[in-house]
């Protein structure tokens, strides 16, 4: 096991069996990467999966097309992030900090967002099904085109903080009623 000290606060990281700077670089899947500052790191298409990202700092990191399946983001700071096509199924995003992040097309199936702050975020064709959305701030979260099918405690005041479009997909237990083209009515069955 290499123990490493984060360069944003005084903790020691492990990073077990990392034995190459090219492994680094390339295979980042179940490391424990807590706490570090990532700020504006190339993460472009890297396999993360499973890796442990809770409280790191990722604010501009460039995460498109990056595997983050099973991985743990809780309360990391992903301000800005470019997640394109990203794949964070089953991921772990309890209280992360979303704002204007970038996540057109990105496969959040099943991840937990309790809490998470997805204000001004771009969800555009997103995969959001069966993820929980409890307590999730969508304020102004471009939710056009993306599918919520089956999406867990998701209230009718998250929907009208966001923008949507006639191609979101609800889940079963919402009713929307279109009054124009901007403006809806929505209902909890």
């Amino acid at each position: 096991m290499n123990l490493i000290k984060s360069r944003s606060a005084n903790v020691l990281v492990s990073r077990p069996r990392l034995k190459t700077r090219h492994s680094l670089k390339n295979d980042l899947s179940y490391k424990d990467l807590r706490g570090l500052n990532l700020v504006g790191s190339k993460l472009s298409g890297k396999d993360l999966r499973g890796a442990n990202l809770s409280n790191v700092n990722l604010a501009c990191a460039d995460l498109r097309e990056s595997n983050l399946r099973w991985a743990k983001i809780n309360n990391a700071k992903m301000i800005g992030a470019n997640l394109i096509g990203a794949d964070l199924r089953e991921a772990s995003l309890n209280e992360a900090e979303l704002l204007s992040a970038n996540m057109v097309k990105a496969n959040l199936g099943r991840a937990d967002l309790i809490g998470a702050n997805l204000s001004m975020a771009k969800l555009t064709q997103a995969n959001l099904r069966e993820a929980n959305l409890w307590r999730a701030n969508l304020s102004g979260a471009n939710l056009c085109g993306a599918d919520l099918g089956e999406v867990i405690l998701l209230s009718c005041q998250q929907v009208h903080s966001a923008l949507i479009d006639r191609e979101t997909v609800l889940p079963d237990y919402m009713n929307i009623r279109w009054l124009s083209e901007a403006q809806f009515e929505c209902t909890r069955l």
